[in-house]
């Protein structure tokens, strides 16, 4: 049964350079940039909408594209297959566009434009010449949904684009969309070619750089509890296989939680929350389910992180890894901190290994941490951790760098290596919930989950 909402939405840019309209630019009338057959008509008689590309196609039975009354139908009953639709459209560098749809239905569906010099010859060469990329979830029962996009610098196409992902289902109507340029300025200033600018270092690691720009709001939290049903509360998902289940399966507190499964082809399943600003004080609050199957001992089990990717300058954190993680190894629990040793351009650590996981295995456990992200040189920086109410780490020092434009971003989910791992997939299977993020402004209570449970 579809349930009928209308969702429109402004898409915003999570653009490679991060560029946004400069201050006094001109805000242009709003422009339709034409799309072909925006209202999803099927002239041919093939089920599909005249003028747009299956990206991917469906395949009939789990996955399903069709017209059906003058609308777009979405339906995917897969977990592990996509389903979506493109077309190109022509942009200009430096304008603003908005885009709308007008959904109905249950599950969510992404919406996204991928900028690029030129339409590549090969689908597959797309993540080579993109030069930008802007993206929404779009929860079918959710009210009014805005964000912009500017067109980076070099950007003559966009690749417009509806897309149920692999790991999700929905069942959602699209009744229309548009496209209009709705401000235009001078074009960002261009990104220097890899010859001028000289050789570009191999990232240590790759994961995290594509990570939208999420910087929590002063005096607000941030909630991933997934009572919307989805994923459309996380910034970026990761990896292997995830979902939002809900009982029989553990649930910490409402009606959904997040089931991450990783198997032996991969090393990591994860979800991505906010950032915070480049220093100062933070709360964080969350839940983690180890069921007694949980493998805690033949290989390091990652399952929180506050990632350093696109915070500014690059220190060396050797072995390569996040900053700051709570990790499982050897059958205990372990928070790792690293952060910039003395003047130098590397990372000191250290371990805290609060005790074994067999007591947890089976029930939900509570976590809030609270962190001044400091550098040796600002000072103040200290960390301390609660578990279940009771605190198990507290540390006065450095728990940052220097140079950085921007804190750290929130991850929760499984990481076990670069397919070291190989014991039973049943031991890699971890649930999540309730997930709350803060400025020093807010209480402890209102991160905890214990206190939080219910509302």
């Amino acid at each position: 049964m579809i349930v009928h909402s209308s969702l429109r939405f402004l898409l915003a840019a999570s653009v490679a350079a991060s560029i946004a309209m400069t201050p006094g630019s001109a805000r242009a009338q709003a422009v339709d940039v034409p799309l072909t057959n925006p209202d999803f008509k099927d002239g041919d008689g093939d089920g599909l909408p005249d003028g747009w590309k299956p990206a991917p196609g469906g395949d009939g039975t789990t996955t399903i594209i069709k017209v059906d009354g003058g609308a777009l139908k979405f339906t995917d009953n897969s977990e592990g297959v996509g389903l979506g639709l493109a077309q190109w459209v022509d942009v200009n560098p430096g304008d603003e566009y908005t885009a709308k749809a007008d959904l109905e239905g249950t599950g969510s569906v992404m919406f996204l434009m991928v900028f690029v010099p030129k339409i590549p010859a090969r689908e597959g060469d797309m993540n080579k010449v993109k030069i930008g990329e802007a993206k929404i979830s779009l929860p079918a029962k959710d009210g009014v949904t805005e964000l912009k996009a500017v067109a980076p610098a070099g950007a003559t196409k966009a690749r417009l684009m509806l897309y149920c992902p692999k790991i999700g289902k929905c069942d959602v109507t699209v009744k229309s969309v548009s496209l209009k340029k709705t401000g235009s300025g001078p074009a960002p200033t261009p990104i220097p070619s890899a010859a001028a600018a000289g050789p570009t270092p191999k990232p240590r690691n790759d994961h995290g750089r594509d990570h939208p720009d999420s910087m929590i709001q002063p005096g607000t939290v941030a909630k991933i509890d997934f009572e919307t049903g989805d994923f459309s509360q996380v910034r970026l998902q990761e990896g292997g296989k995830k979902e939002v289940v809900s009982a029989p399966d553990p649930v910490r507190s409402g009606q959904h939680a997040m089931k991450v499964m990783l198997t032996h082809d991969q090393h990591r399943t994860e979800v991505t929350g906010p950032r915070s600003q480049p220093y100062g004080e933070f709360k964080y609050g969350w839940s983690i389910y180890l069921p007694k199957e949980f493998d805690g001992n033949s290989w390091f089990s990652i399952i929180t992180q506050w990632h350093t990717w696109g915070s500014g300058k690059e220190y060396v954190i050797n072995p390569p890894g996040p900053p700051t993680c709570l990790t499982v190894s050897k059958g205990n629990w372990d928070l790792l901190l690293r952060y910039q040793d003395g003047d130098t351009d590397n990372a000191a650590v250290k371990h805290f290994d609060f005790g074994p996981i067999e007591p947890d295995l089976g029930r939900w456990v509570d976590f809030v941490m609270e962190v001044n992200w400091q550098s040796p040189k600002s000072g103040g920086g200290y960390l301390k951790l609660w578990k279940d109410g009771k605190l198990v780490v507290d540390y006065t020092g450095p728990t940052w760098f220097e140079d950085k434009t921007s804190g750290p971003f929130f991850k929760m989910g499984i990481y076990k290596g670069a397919g070291s791992w190989k014991g039973e997939e049943s031991g890699a299977i971890v649930y999540f919930d309730e997930f709350r993020m803060g400025d020093k402004s807010i209480p402890h209570d209102a991160v905890d989950p214990a206190k939080q449970a219910g509302k």
